[in-house]
Order: structure tokens, then sequence, then C-alpha cells
């Protein structure tokens, strides 16, 4: 063999084994692409679902959230209704003591009959909604319940609560109405 051709077959040899390591680099970078793209499918499948868990998700937050603000609005629309029908059974009994009245003309048990119903009326707000009158009258005078209206020269001390013109409504432990009142007044 000459040299020539040695240098041929060397040649060869070298394509040969360049080529089987050319389609074995293709035979691995293609699985490795085939890989990759069943990785890709998959995240895009798994964003895909993920994306419609947020529209989901986001879409129940948006009906919880209007839920919500029709039932404060039902709230606050029928917030008065016990109290309401507690006052419906008051009228009840104004318009039985109004009837009585007009069949008996008896002026002492329609008076008995209404000043019954005051006080059913006060109890039943006591009760049902914490409302309670307080006493003013021959306390001492207490800006924070009381509001001064008139005021009386005396020889008393203290401020005292001398008459009371309008009472005064206690809300849970907070004044809903201060009682309007004549004040003694010291001389000085």
């Amino acid at each position: 063999m000459k040299e020539n051709d040695l240098e041929e077959m060397k040649d060869d040899i070298l394509e040969d084994v360049e080529n089987s390591e050319v389609e074995a680099k293709d035979d691995e970078t293609k699985s490795q692409i085939e890989d990759l793209n069943s990785l890709l499918k998959e995240k895009d499948e798994e964003i895909k679902e993920l994306n419609d868990k947020y529209l989901r998700k986001a879409a129940e937050f948006d009906n919880f959230r209007k839920r919500m603000q029709k039932d404060k609005a039902d709230s606050i629309k029928y917030a008065n209704q016990k109290i309401l029908l507690d006052i419906i059974n008051v009228i009840d009994n104004l318009e039985r003591a109004i009837d009585s009245g007009k069949e008996s003309k008896d002026f002492d048990s329609f008076f008995q009959g209404v000043d019954m119903i005051k006080g059913q009326f006060l109890s039943m707000l006591e009760k049902n909604h914490n409302l309670k009158c307080f006493e003013s009258l021959n306390q001492d005078f207490d800006p924070e319940i009381h509001e001064a209206i008139a005021m009386e020269p005396t020889d008393d001390e203290n401020q005292i609560v001398l008459e009371e013109f309008q009472k005064g409504y206690f809300f849970e432990e907070r004044v809903l109405r201060h009682a309007k009142v004549k004040v003694s007044q010291p001389n000085a």
C-alpha cells in the first residue's frame, strides 16, 4: 500500500468516526430536544391549570365580596326589625286601651291601662334593647348625664337636680339622651 492510500484510509476512518460521533450527538440532541419539548408541554399544561385555578379563585372572591356587601346592606336595611316588632305590640295595646276608653268612659281605668302600657314598653326596651332610664331628681348634678336648662338659687352647697323636665336614657353604657333638669345654684 502506498502512503497516499494510507492517508486516504486514515482520512476515511477519521471521517467515519466523526460521522458516527455526529450521528450519536444528533441522536442524543434529538432525545434531549424531545425531552425538553415534553417538559415544555407539561409546564404549559401546568400554567394553564394554575391560570384556571387563579381565575376561579378570583371569581369566587368577587362573588364572596358581592355577597358580603349584600349581607351588609340587608343587615342595615333590616336592623330595626326587632325593635319595630316590639313597638307594634305596644301600639296594639294602646289601640285596645283607646277602644276600651271609648266604651267605658272610666278615666281611672283608662289611666291605669295607659300606665301599664308605659311600664310594659319601658320594660321591653330595657330587657330587649338595653335602653335604661336613669333617675335624676334629688341627685347630684352630673354634666355627663344631665343638661341644665334652668337654675334656682338655694342654700345647698352642692348642685342638686331640683326638677326633671325630660328623662335621660342610657343605651348600653352610653348616654343616649341627657336628662333636661333644673339645678340648684349655691349662694355665693
